[in-house]
């Protein structure tokens, strides 16, 4: 019994150490980045992604922008982070951003229609995803798009057609 009391104890100590250390590693951040040149901000990001410390890996890909706002990398990424952190808005001015500077990469329009759906725009929802299907015979990897995409386009003619209806939970 006293064993697994010092062990727990030893793993409590060890997990508020990484606690304080990704938070002062957080609090830093802006200040790093100030000081790094485009290789160091990069590698701090993709560091900062590894250890899924997202809002870090953010700051560092906006810095990379303010020294080169078309870095294609730099966008991408700084997109796909803004959408799993669920920043729709911003993670759509980004795709949208990235389709302007990329216009032959059709998956940005699939997060860009993805995204209207999200925030509630179905009517550009789907004039988005049905361009994305005429511009993704070229993807490698269009089947899941697609599939994807054509399924979110039933969803949200669902939604249009019925958004008048009040829709009833059930309550256990």
């Amino acid at each position: 019994m006293r064993s697994l009391l010092t062990v727990m104890k030893k793993k409590t100590i060890l997990l508020l150490m990484l606690f304080v250390e990704v938070v002062l590693y957080s609090q830093n951040t802006i200040e790093q980045a100030a000081q790094m040149n485009t290789f160091q901000l990069f590698s701090a990001a993709k560091h900062a992604e590894r250890i899924g410390d997202w809002f870090s890996a953010i700051t560092f890909y906006e810095a990379v922008l303010l020294n080169n706002e078309t870095n294609k990398k730099a966008i991408n990424h700084l997109a796909k982070l803004y959408f799993k952190t669920r920043d729709y808005n911003k993670a759509l001015i980004t795709y949208k951003k990235a389709q302007e500077i990329q216009a032959q990469n059709p998956e940005n329009l699939f997060y860009i229609a993805l995204l209207y759906k999200n925030i509630g725009d179905y009517e550009k929802s789907i004039e988005v995803f049905e361009t994305f299907l005429k511009k993704s015979k070229q993807m490698k990897s269009a089947k899941r798009y697609k599939t994807i995409a054509k399924s979110s386009i039933e969803g949200s003619q669902y939604h249009l057609r019925n958004k008048n209806e009040t829709s009833y939970f059930i309550s256990i």
